[in-house]
């Protein structure tokens, strides 16, 4: 942070994103010998007052939280050494700092079948009691199913967290996604992996049509690029909504005031996105 203040004199990085997914495969928690005495140990009151739970003076992590409690206990022990991190960094140049997560299927995500520790939505509260320096806990989300999909913003975007997706899936299949992150009041969303390199995934073999795999989101990109400081405002002022398809779901309504707002999408065409800020009582602008 200290050389990031020095070189970048035109202030053009604007957040910094620190770790990288944190968190462990394989193993739930650290079973070392200190470890296990934190985890015998009494579950620390901002924790209980995170996750509402209350308990008898000095019960452990185990008592407390049940099967839950190596996950539990993982994420504190990691956003408190990410949140130190952190606060050292704002203290010499204070930025926004997000943290980035691997997902764990938000739907059932048991423990282990998922990285152990970082900021999956069922830690979220841990995370922020513990590294209030971080401003934003952020998803890389590369599950594709729409619910899944959705289920996800859903959980990310709280009164206490900006929903901001630093990674996710660059595919034609997924640029409707877009769309319904705005509609989430989402702060950034950036698709990984959209250039050629070191990659065969099918959806980039079509023929003769080079750019078939980069179309969907440069389309996103050329709508939103004219009108992004409108849209951005309008979001933050809470005026914007936006839908993209569901499978089965041929019609989504919009409430705005005492207007109605009815998407339809054909039979047979592929996943369409809309949005429409709401102006005033009397003034909507479909996109």
């Amino acid at each position: 942070m200290r050389h990031l203040k020095a070189a970048d004199l035109e202030r053009t990085v604007l957040m910094v994103q620190v770790e990288n997914e944190t968190g462990t495969w394989g193993t739930l928690r650290d079973y070392s010998a200190e470890a296990n005495k934190l985890f015998t140990a009494a579950v620390p009151d901002e924790v209980l007052n995170a996750m509402n739970k209350t308990a008898a003076n000095g019960a452990g992590w185990a008592e407390v939280f049940g099967p839950d409690a190596d996950v539990y206990f993982h994420a504190w022990a990691i956003a408190r050494y990410v949140g130190q991190i952190a606060l050292a960094g704002k203290a010499v140049y204070p930025l926004p700092l997000y943290v980035n997560a691997a997902l764990r299927d938000p739907f059932k995500g048991e423990p282990g079948t998922y990285e152990s520790g970082g900021p999956t939505d069922n830690v979220l509260s841990i995370w922020k009691a513990e590294a209030p320096a971080i401003d934003v806990l952020a998803p890389d989300i590369y599950l594709l199913d729409t619910q899944s999909y959705l289920k996800v913003i859903e959980l990310y975007h709280r009164p206490d967290n900006a929903l901001f997706i630093p990674e996710t899936a660059g595919t034609p299949r997924a640029a409707r996604f877009l769309f319904a992150a705005l509609g989430m009041q989402t702060i950034g969303y950036s698709p990984f992996g959209l250039d050629y390199t070191r990659t065969n995934h099918p959806e980039r073999m079509v023929p003769n049509e080079p750019n078939a795999f980069l179309d969907p989101t440069a389309q996103n990109y050329k709508l939103l690029g004219p009108m992004m400081r409108d849209v951005a405002r309008l979001n933050f002022e809470g005026k914007l909504q936006a839908v993209a398809e569901v499978e089965d779901q041929p019609m989504q309504t919009l409430h705005f005031g005492t207007w109605d707002a009815v998407v339809s999408y054909g039979v047979g065409r592929e996943a369409l996105p809309k949005g429409m800020p709401n102006l005033s009582d009397a003034h909507l602008l479909l996109n």
